[in-house]
């Protein structure tokens, strides 16, 4: 698999929208960057964050179905 380097970084626009607009999606070689298309205001998460947030989410659901 390539690895991101930070020349290639480019903006991709999903096919999720919120309050209907489409999120834009910036890969960075250590974050990604959200935000909602037409919008300035971007929201940045690193990498290991986004996985250990998941790790988590993860742990409640599987404990609260005890």
């Amino acid at each position: 698999m390539a690895k991101l380097a930070e020349a290639r970084s480019g903006n991709r626009e999903t096919a999720i929208l919120y309050r209907g607009r489409a999120l834009v999606v910036k890969l960075r070689p250590r974050w990604i960057e959200l935000r909602e298309k037409g919008r300035r205001d971007v929201v940045s998460m690193s990498y290991d964050a986004i996985y250990e947030w998941a790790l988590k989410r993860r742990w409640q659901e599987r404990r609260a179905a005890r």
